[in-house]
């Protein structure tokens, strides 16, 4: 049975939600400037950050 993947991205959404926004705040804690954000679309991606690249390794494991 094939699931489509408009009713899979609807019924993660807030999975995804706290997803990003755990992106986003772990951007900001190490201080790397986040430049866009979408937190749930319907699509893929169902979200994302889009943010500087980190200037150090241990900011890239963040």
């Amino acid at each position: 049975m094939l699931i489509p993947g408009f009713v899979i991205s609807t019924l993660t959404f807030p999975g995804v939600i706290v997803h990003e926004m755990a992106h986003q705040l772990f951007c900001r804690l190490s201080k790397v400037a986040v430049l866009d954000v979408c937190y749930f679309r319907v699509g893929n991606p169902s979200g994302y950050v889009v943010h500087e690249p980190p200037k150090k390794l241990g900011k890239i494991f963040l």
